[in-house]
């Protein structure tokens, strides 16, 4: 029972996550890359405030305050004037949050997830159903953002980690 999979996949990339995020330093949180990627604090930011989705997707609480989701919410553009919380607390957040859906997914039955999830920016892929978007969160939504962290990181100079 649950998403024990994903959870494992999930902690694997939180650990992963922690050694990227040790070579960005507090005054680039908001640095793009020359290409104009995002900038680290609004990929932390927009991490914390997903994992509060996939906690209420698990019938869990949110844990951020609600501007946290204003300014990181999928498709929120990266302001280039932006103030972000400082990178212990985002990592703090994106580490609790995740850890705190690890929890609830652990014991969380996916068959009772198996109504459609809503989420019109998902229409016509396969990710169809509540349990596949807690897949989703825990595993691939997480991957692609870390890639970018480890991206930035790169242009940053810095050689790879794995």
């Amino acid at each position: 029972m649950g998403y024990e999979r994903e959870c494992n996949l999930c902690t694997f990339l939180l650990g992963y996550l922690d050694k990227i995020a040790a070579d960005i330093p507090e005054e680039a949180l908001g640095k793009r890359t020359g290409d104009g990627g995002n900038p680290p604090g609004w990929i932390l930011g927009h991490l914390a405030s997903v994992s509060d989705f996939a906690l209420r997707l698990l019938g869990q609480a949110p844990r951020l305050p609600k501007p946290w989701h204003q300014q990181f919410s999928p498709g929120s553009p990266p302001a280039p004037d932006a103030t972000y919380p400082p990178k212990q607390e985002l990592l703090a957040a994106v580490q609790g949050g995740y850890r705190a859906a690890v929890d609830a997914a652990r014991t969380a039955d996916p068959a009772a997830h198996g109504d459609a999830h809503g989420l019109g920016m998902l229409d016509g892929t396969p990710i169809r159903t509540k349990a596949d978007l807690i897949s989703h969160l825990l595993t691939t939504h997480l991957a692609t953002h870390t890639g970018q962290l480890s991206y930035w990181r790169r242009c940053a100079g810095h050689k790879p980690l794995l």
